[in-house]
Order: structure tokens, then sequence, then C-alpha cells
């Protein structure tokens, strides 16, 4: 009988362990906060925001290279860097709100076909910005328009003297230019000039 007890508790399966009894939520919830404040994490998330903060602001002054260049002339080095490395250029501020004319004329050239068209761009920042282009509409003695051009930079003659203009417009300044052009076949009685940036 003695052998049979102690057969039947040899096949007998081994007592289940007791289950660990539930965390309470307010240790759970001390346990994660104190995670967040062991030295490497503190470390590992300050790594982290100052690298997200480093380029984020590497993206401000690539996406406006050229504002920050003009009004703070001392970056212009390491936006040139950045440009180097990004593969971008770096140039005048463009800005066409801030340009006008301040005077025009059209008047005939020496040749039947030849016109010249003088203006008086100003620049009204505080800043140098890029010479516009011109658009150019001419029309007849009825208003209709009889053609369209576009006046590159490369165009526009700075007066007097005659030079070309340049890639930029001083600050706070007026710059008289004169542009010549033909025009075959029709007789010009009108115009009108607008600035823009390609």
């Amino acid at each position: 009988h003695a052998e049979m007890a102690a057969l039947a508790e040899l096949m007998a399966p081994p007592a289940a362990a007791a289950p660990d009894a539930p965390t309470p939520g307010f240790l759970r919830q001390a346990d994660r906060a104190a995670r967040w404040q062991r030295p490497r994490v503190r470390a590992s998330l300050a790594v982290a925001a100052l690298l997200l903060v480093g380029l984020l602001t590497g993206q401000i002054a690539i996406q406006f290279r050229d504002a920050f260049a003009a009004r703070w002339p001392e970056s212009r080095p390491v936006l040139e860097a950045l440009c180097e490395t990004m593969g971008c250029t770096l140039g005048p501020l463009r800005r066409v709100a801030a340009l006008g004319v301040e005077a025009s004329g059209l008047a005939p050239g020496d040749a039947p076909e030849l016109y010249r068209l003088t203006l008086t761009l100003r620049n009204r920042d505080s800043v140098a910005l890029a010479t516009p282009s011109v658009d150019l509409s001419l029309t007849d003695l009825r208003g209709e328009l009889i053609t369209r051009k576009v006046l590159a930079p490369q165009e526009l003659l700075r007066q007097p003297g005659r030079v070309p203009l340049g890639a930029a417009l001083e600050a706070a300044s007026e710059t008289p230019v004169e542009v010549h052009f033909t025009v075959r076949d029709a007789r010009v009685s009108g115009y009108t000039v607008e600035l823009f940036y390609p």
C-alpha cells in the first residue's frame, strides 16, 4: 500500500506555482516615471533634442539663405559652406514688392523699327535686392496689344555710361536704366511695364 502511494505521488503532476499578485497601477506608474529620470535616459533625450534643433536650424538657414545673407552678411561664409554640401546657390535677396518703377519713357530710336525704353528702378528696401526682369507690353493706337517682351536683367543698361546693370540693385536707391529693342511691322503707341522674377 505504501508503494502504491509513493507511485501515485510520483505520477501526480507538479503543483502549479502560486500566481504572482498583479502590480498595483500606482506602482507601475511610479516605475515608468522613474525610468525617465535615469541619467542615461535623460542624457539620450538631451542629445536627441539638440540634434533635432540643429537639423531644424539648418533647414531654416537653407530655405531662407538669401535673406540671412542679405540681412546678416557675416553669416555668408557659413551659408556658402552649407550650400556647397547641399548643392544650392546663394544669390541676392528677391523681394519684388520692395521694387518699383519711379519713371519710364518710350521713344523711337534712330531707325524706324527701333525703340528706346528708359526706366528708373527704385529699391525701397534697406538691403540690396536681385535685379528683376521687366515685362513690357506694347499697344497700338487703339490700345490693342501688339507684342509682349520680357527684358532680362542683363539687357538693362545703367545710365549714364550704358554699362550692364548687374545682379543686384543697391539698397535704398534709384537706378536709371535703358534698353533698346526692335518691333517689326507695327506702329507702337503705348506701353506698360511690370517688374517680376522669373
